[in-house]
């Protein structure tokens, strides 16, 4: 957390930043504190099921079909929580959200409110 302190004292100097008004503009500069949000929201999710009707049959794998007006669950913390998707997934480390270290094709892997709408 040392970290984000230091990067908001470099964006807005070493004034009291409890009376400092973060504008839209800085926030692209806030890449580390971006990168801990994310991390955050792999451990700790805010939505913890996701539940939809299955409005079509859906062919999951060969000869295994969820029929249509079934409901899909999705628990978020077996997702944010397996290895297949992410290495050390309990441990704390902002930079796997790195452009470069991101070993996901797309961010479905982590499910955070704005995605789910």
């Amino acid at each position: 957390m040392n970290e984000v302190y230091e990067v908001l004292n470099q964006i807005y100097g070493s004034c009291d930043l409890k009376h400092v008004p973060i504008m839209h503009n800085d926030i692209k500069d806030m890449k580390l504190l971006e990168r801990m949000i994310k991390e955050t929201l792999l451990l700790y999710s805010v939505i913890v099921i996701i539940a939809r009707k299955v409005t079509q049959n859906v062919e999951v794998i060969k000869n295994w079909t969820i029929p249509k007006g079934s409901s899909a669950d999705l628990f978020n913390y077996n997702l944010h929580c397996n290895e297949k998707y992410w290495i050390l997934p309990l441990v704390l480390d902002p930079d796997r959200f790195l452009p470069e270290r991101c070993s996901f094709s797309n961010s479905f892997h982590l499910v955070m409110v704005a995605e789910i709408a």
